[in-house]
């Protein structure tokens, strides 16, 4: 476990947190004028391995093959970020050492992002250490600037947690909603786990060793992979306890 502190003058800006993996849906907006979920979960953050924030540029002003280098390979509507990457994302919860900079909150429909840069500052010391993103159809989170922050170790990581306790002992947002659906963050980490699966087929049938997934996948494979041939690929579940 770590904690982020600031640069500037050491004090303590979140609390304890372990780092998880980065959403491959961070950047992915819902409807609009949807009121959004935490992007992480308490007690975690993830870093963004890819430029974020101002400056930005047109597509127009990108270099030969910079395009390509960053992975896009179509024209995109919006600008791109040419900020720093590296930026630290965590749950607005676990953030406690900073306060809003007065008139830098970008956006301002339903919420505030980050759009404009910092909008974060370090309570002791008023340094800008990062943005929080909270608004509509945006996933809230708060993003803390790399050059601002530092991490500090601050004790061991819990074990990892069997699946009786992740089910029975763990609070948390259920991932289907009281009328049936599922919860936005499932609906991405299903769509994501779905193209994973796609691509490791490679065009060939899925075979699932549990019931429950393949009522969530089966249909959608047969929809994308029509004409899938040849042996069939095992998918099965990993995790705690499991092989």
């Amino acid at each position: 476990m770590e904690l982020f502190a600031c640069a500037h003058c050491a004090s303590a800006l979140t609390r304890p947190v372990g780092q998880v993996r980065f959403p491959p849906y961070a950047y992915h907006q819902v409807g609009n004028g949807r009121q959004m979920s935490d992007l992480m979960d308490v007690g975690t953050y993830a870093v963004d391995p890819d430029p974020s924030g101002p400056p930005y540029r047109s597509w127009e002003d990108l270099a030969e093959g910079e395009a390509e280098a960053r992975g896009y390979y179509a024209p995109v509507p919006h600008y791109l970020s040419d900020g720093p990457p590296g930026r630290p994302v965590l749950a607005p919860a676990d953030v406690t050492g900073t306060v809003l900079i007065p008139g830098s909150a970008g956006g301002f429909c339903c919420g505030i992002t980050g759009q404009d840069g910092p909008n974060l500052a370090c309570a002791h010391c008023g340094h800008p250490v990062g943005a929080r993103e909270d608004d509509c159809s945006l996933w809230q989170a708060v993003r803390l600037e790399p050059d601002a922050v530092r991490r500090v170790p601050a004790g061991p990581r819990p074990p990892v947690a069997d699946w009786t306790v992740l089910v029975h002992e763990r609070s948390g947002v259920p991932p289907v909603r009281a009328n049936g659906q599922w919860n936005d963050r499932s609906c991405q980490e299903i769509g994501t786990t779905l193209v994973d699966l796609i691509v490791a087929a490679d065009g060939s049938p899925v075979r699932f060793d549990h019931a429950g997934t393949a009522t969530v996948f089966e249909r959608a494979l047969h929809h994308y992979q029509p004409g899938a041939d040849g042996p069939a690929k095992r998918c099965a579940l990993h995790g705690p306890g499991r092989p």
